[in-house]
């Protein structure tokens, strides 16, 4: 089986089991953070992110597998392909799953498929971390 199977694939099963597909873009950064709640210092690493990029809302839920967490950070402005990848990873998502998406683009030349997240109906945490910080922008 490809890995384009083995993605439809997993797309499909999780449609089935009645989770939403996650897709990154050019203003959303999805980070998926395996065997831990999150990394050190999120707080912070976002709050630096947000004095440049300014970011909206943060969802963070279980993954699927129930042993690490899925977030995304939705951006006001948009980045590009690279800087995502770079700030996912310097945000402390899978490094492998990172890597392998930039790698992925450079040896076929092309867009590698979108990364993605399998989030279930209801998101279970749900961030706002300018409110948290008491910033009314």
């Amino acid at each position: 089986m490809s890995d384009v199977d083995r993605r439809e694939e997993k797309i499909n099963e999780a449609h089935i089991q009645g989770h939403d597909i996650v897709y990154a873009n050019d203003y959303l950064l999805t980070l998926d953070f395996d065997d831990c709640d999150q990394p050190p210092e999120m707080d912070e690493k976002i709050k630096v992110l947000d004095k440049w990029l300014v970011v909206g809302k943060v969802n963070k839920w279980r993954s699927k597998s129930g042993t690490g967490w899925h977030m995304t950070l939705q951006l006001c402005t948009p980045i590009t392909f690279d800087r995502r990848i770079a700030l996912q990873a310097i945000l402390g998502s899978d490094w492998k799953r990172e890597m392998l998406t930039l790698l992925q683009r450079d040896w076929n030349n092309t867009s590698p498929p979108e990364p993605f997240l399998i989030q279930p109906g209801l998101v279970n945490t749900v961030k706002i971390y300018r409110e948290k910080a008491g910033d009314k922008r």
